[in-house]
């Protein structure tokens, strides 16, 4: 419920924004599992992940608690300067964007692939886009607030998807750990790493936060909330399916399908579908909204609330035009490309604004300047 200014979130409305966008690709392709070579290695790496992406998300709060009511994109700008810190936030920007058309496509071979194969991809990526964009020209209070109602349903559906198949699940499909070598744990941790990094959008929420010493506490919350979740249902997913989980393009959906209890409850795959929209929905709309945004600030010209439309379209074209297949899709969440991509962006550009307002004295004074 948003309580206190209007237009404010609440640690709680944040916090769930930050899970719906790590969720993403857990509930819908899982790269992680998809992607690994060694699939039993992938409960070591979600744990690590964890552990190493605290430290610059971490930092990202720090340094937007120094200049207090300003995004990452205004203060790039003092950082740096004009010119370097637009170069930055453009930067941000197109992460912002890729990783919206990344989500739309996922759920375009989502329900392309298992609910209506005879309907075209560009049919569900426009749809979702147009829905993203409107949330998005609702603001992140409104994207908040929908997010903090959904999230129980995404987060009791995947801990179904979880318990549920308990009587099929064999422990012993969990090992051998690390049978290929260490080079396994770190290639899926860094696929992981490269995903949590997407909390580097707290740089554009942080104005909006009620309560700004909240930031840490239910980033804190974020994380582990999402690391028990992923590392449960590779857990799970393992023990159902063992070394063979990695064939499966949707994980979640064929891990679902196999639920049936006493004929009562099964088919829980069509509430999957369910929380594939949600999930999709907020963290499409919180980046849409955040590359908006940005650009605003940018060019004081533009106006957010026409322009989120615009980098819809923006998102949906890059969806359908980037990758030619879901193999494609699937090849560009390797460790390798994304994770790398990822983390060399936001870490890079977390680093650097570190460093430099470091030397110039403005993480010790703090700045609005």
């Amino acid at each position: 419920m948003i309580c206190g200014d209007k237009n404010k979130i609440s640690g709680m409305q944040m916090m769930s924004i930050l899970i719906m966008i790590r969720m993403v690709p857990v509930t819908i392709m899982f790269p992680m599992i998809t992607g690994s070579k060694q699939p039993q290695d992938t409960v070591i790496g979600s744990v690590l992940s964890v552990l190493f992406s605290i430290i610059p998300v971490m930092l990202i709060i720090y340094i937007s608690g120094k200049f207090p009511g300003k995004t990452i994109v205004e203060y790039s700008r003092i950082i740096l300067g004009r010119f370097f810190g637009s170069i930055v936030a453009i930067v941000l920007i197109w992460y912002w964007l890729h990783a919206a058309a990344n989500s739309l496509r996922q759920l375009g071979e989502a329900y392309a692939g298992v609910v209506m194969p005879e309907t075209p991809i560009l049919a569900f990526v426009i749809v979702m886009a147009a829905i993203s964009a409107y949330a998005a020209q609702k603001g992140p209070v409104t994207i908040g607030w929908v997010a903090e109602l959904t999230i129980v349903l995404v987060i009791m559906s995947i801990l179904a998807a979880i318990v549920l198949p308990y009587p099929l699940i064999d422990f012993d499909k969990l090992f051998p750990l690390m049978a290929k070598g260490l080079g396994t744990v770190i290639e899926s941790s860094i696929t992981n790493i490269g995903f949590y990094m997407q909390f580097i959008i707290l740089g554009m929420l942080m104005p909006y936060l009620e309560k700004s010493h909240d930031a840490a506490k239910f980033s804190i919350y974020a994380f582990i909330v999402c690391g028990f979740l992923m590392t449960a249902f590779i857990v799970a997913l393992l023990g159902v399916f063992g070394g063979t989980a990695d064939s499966f393009t949707f994980p979640m959906y064929n891990l679902s399908k196999m639920i049936s209890i006493a004929q009562f409850i099964e088919r829980i795959e069509a509430i999957i579908l369910t929380v594939w929209v949600f999930s999709v929905g907020v963290g499409v709309g919180i980046q849409i909204w955040a590359a908006a945004h940005g650009l605003t600030q940018i060019i004081g010209s533009l106006k957010v609330k026409p322009l989120v439309y615009v980098l819809g379209a923006v998102s949906a074209m890059l969806s359908i035009v980037m990758y030619k297949s879901v193999i494609d899709l699937e090849s560009f969440y390797e460790a390798r490309v994304w994770g790398v991509y990822s983390i060399s962006i936001t870490v890079g550009i977390i680093g650097l604004l570190a460093i430099v307002a470091l030397f110039r004295g403005m993480l010790t004074a703090g700045s609005g300047r």
